[in-house]
């Protein structure tokens, strides 16, 4: 069972790799509020006007972007590769 290891950042230590994939996998209303959340932050990416008198207010609201849209898409594949792992049959060690 996964128990809280005292830290600033209030880690987590699992007691095993099945343990650390099953608390990865999103249920399925989960991934889509995520991938609306993607949706909205691409949309708002795209709609990003460029003022040359501010080239750097630019920059700093598409990195924002970028990088809410790169972490949510990075908890979908983990969940993805976690479905995964769990899917494949544990290899024999004979």
């Amino acid at each position: 069972m996964a128990k809280i290891v005292p830290s600033p950042f209030c880690g987590i230590e699992f007691s095993g790799q099945e343990e650390l994939w099953q608390s990865q996998i999103l249920l399925h209303s989960q991934r889509q509020w995520i991938q609306y959340l993607i949706s909205l932050s691409a949309m708002e990416r795209l709609a990003l006007t460029y003022d040359p008198s501010q080239p750097l207010v630019f920059a700093q609201q598409e990195a924002e972007l970028k990088g809410k849209i790169g972490i949510l898409q990075h908890l979908l594949d983990c969940s993805d590769s976690a479905t995964e792992s769990l899917k494949t049959p544990p290899t024999s060690t004979l």
